[in-house]
């Protein structure tokens, strides 16, 4: 607990000093005239009124000459941003008593009227420690509660994220390909745009696992999720694991021709890229089968038969050969003709 003692009279520092040290205070230190108590402070003189320095001060404890010197230190150190809970005690006579409520109104804490008794100096002393003391533990209380709120914000914003990324290969999930799509959907219907959906499924798959192992496997769906998301090429166009070894784009905006060429991109891409598959009946390395399906979204439709077209041109990817992009062709009813 540090005091500083701001008293233009020398006498009196060496009174209060006696005082406070007989009542257990040690760390004391005192100054007679306003440009030395500011500089004990670590406040400049003229211009900016913020500390420069953190002095550990608890209590101040002034009696210059005016009363009018006593408001502006007052003033000065409440104007300091590191102060500002420091509580301050005007020591002042009986003459100049009727002006206190200028001082207090300058930020003095409270104040002592000379000549004062020991009983009463000490008592308000102990007051104004115990004040600043109270005020520390809640300032780190709030601090505690900011730090622990920033903390659950920070928890709950990485399981929301989590919650909507798959695992293993980075890329957003089934649940948020759900609320993406839902998303563009009701965008596309308010401005009248077609969306396009293509749903893409790595070629036989499972004979990759059973050859090379699930954790080979893991790490193949993670490239073949890097070379997807790489290919595309817009801000908006998005990329989810759909299930397995299945993955769904979303191309807001795109017709069925420019879907149908991101498709190819996408197929391509993967075959260029050479993952080894000794075990694939169609080529010696991994390949992707694409199913594209393109609607102008509408009010009174349906988003999930958008996913349905494009997962029938999928399954007639596959029964063409695979490797290959399939485009669903509509008919009125938004069904695979």
């Amino acid at each position: 607990m540090s005091i500083l003692i701001i008293d233009s009279d020398p006498k009196e520092c060496e009174e209060q000093e006696r005082l406070l040290k007989k009542a257990g205070y040690a760390y004391i230190s005192s100054v007679s005239t306003m440009k030395d108590a500011l500089s004990a402070l670590g406040i400049e003189i003229t211009g900016n009124p913020g500390a420069t320095t953190t002095a550990g001060i608890d209590l101040v404890i002034v009696s210059l000459a005016t009363i009018e010197d006593c408001a502006e230190i007052s003033r000065r150190i409440k104007d300091s941003f590191h102060y500002q809970d420091v509580p301050i005690i005007v020591a002042t006579s009986a003459a100049t008593a009727d002006a206190l409520p200028f001082v207090i109104a300058y930020g003095a804490f409270d104040f002592i009227r000379k000549p004062y008794s020991e009983l009463e100096y000490l008592a308000r002393v102990r007051s104004a420690i115990k004040l600043k003391h109270e005020m520390d533990r809640r300032k780190a209380r709030e601090k505690e509660l900011i730090e622990a709120t920033r903390q659950l914000a920070d928890l709950n914003s990485m399981l929301v994220r989590l919650s909507l990324v798959d695992s293993m290969t980075g890329v957003a999930n089934r649940r948020s390909f759900d609320r993406i799509l839902d998303k563009e959907w009701r965008r596309a219907v308010r401005d009248g745009l077609p969306l396009s959906v293509l749903m893409v499924d790595v070629d036989y798959f499972k004979s990759y696992n059973d050859h090379y192992g699930h954790q080979e496997g893991d790490e193949c769906l993670k490239q073949v999720s890097r070379i997807l998301k790489e290919s595309l090429r817009r801000p908006g166009d998005a990329l989810f694991r759909y299930g397995g070894e299945e993955f769904v784009i979303i191309l807001p905006d795109t017709h069925m021709s420019g879907a149908e060429l991101v498709g190819e991109s996408l197929r391509s891409s993967v075959f260029s890229a050479g993952i080894s598959h000794k075990h694939s009946k169609v080529a010696d390395r991994i390949t992707v089968s694409v199913g594209v399906s393109t609607m102008t979204a509408k009010l009174q439709a349906d988003p999930r038969d958008l996913v349905e077209l494009a997962d029938k041109a999928l399954y007639g990817a596959k029964a063409a050969g695979r490797n290959k992009v399939i485009v669903a062709k509509q008919t009125h009813d938004s069904k695979v003709a």
